[in-house]
């Protein structure tokens, strides 16, 4: 287990971690009504900051819950939540057989960068649950701060939208906040993940 910036985590004495979980400072994983109902969390879980897991529920396996949000249901493996109360924001489970995977682009090359570009222009207006009309986005709007002015948690869904259009596994790891800094930058990362 690795514990990032311990200061004010608590984790109830009969609640179950599994193995290579990270916890940051202010998670709460405990009691949500008393009488030792607390939770039991898979393998490879991550908390961001102030994340909090109450109840006697399950997480699954590979599940990440956002900053300071609040999980009181169980979780199915492979799942990103956020929010309080938290709902999925990104689903890393495999699609069901018989599903195609979803790629970029219609008519170009799938990692063109402008079919990715086009692509990611619509998971952005239409598919991440950001309200941005088609028209004010461009290849060099800001994403965070200004320009479409991104909280967080708004990019975090942006993030997961493009997993699920787009059909790769982004993780944490591999973003960097100049990836993030306009749209053209974040088609340009999705494009380079494409071509491996």
């Amino acid at each position: 287990m690795v514990v990032s910036h311990p200061h004010g985590i608590s984790v109830g004495a009969t609640a179950v971690m599994g193995e290579y979980c990270t916890l940051t400072h202010g998670n709460l994983i405990g009691q949500l009504r008393g009488d030792s109902d607390r939770p039991v969390i898979g393998n490879y879980f991550v908390a961001a900051t102030g994340a909090k897991i109450l109840g006697r529920i399950r997480i699954g396996d590979k599940v990440r819950v956002g900053p300071n949000a609040v999980v009181m249901q169980s979780l199915p493996d492979g799942v990103t939540v956020a929010g309080n109360p938290a709902r999925i924001v990104r689903d890393r489970r495999p699609p069901e057989s018989g599903s195609a995977p979803r790629i970029a682009g219609q008519g170009a090359s799938p990692d063109s960068h402008a079919a990715v570009l086009r692509r990611l222009m619509e998971v952005i207006t239409n598919g991440s649950g950001v309200v941005t009309p088609r028209d004010e986005i461009d290849e060099n709007t800001v994403l965070l701060g200004g320009g479409i002015g991104l909280d967080s948690i708004e990019m975090l869904h942006v993030i997961g939208a493009v997993e699920e259009a787009f059909g790769l596994t982004i993780d944490e790891s591999d973003l960097n906040i100049r990836h993030l800094e306009t749209v053209g930058s974040l088609a340009a990362f999705i494009g380079e993940r494409l071509s491996r």
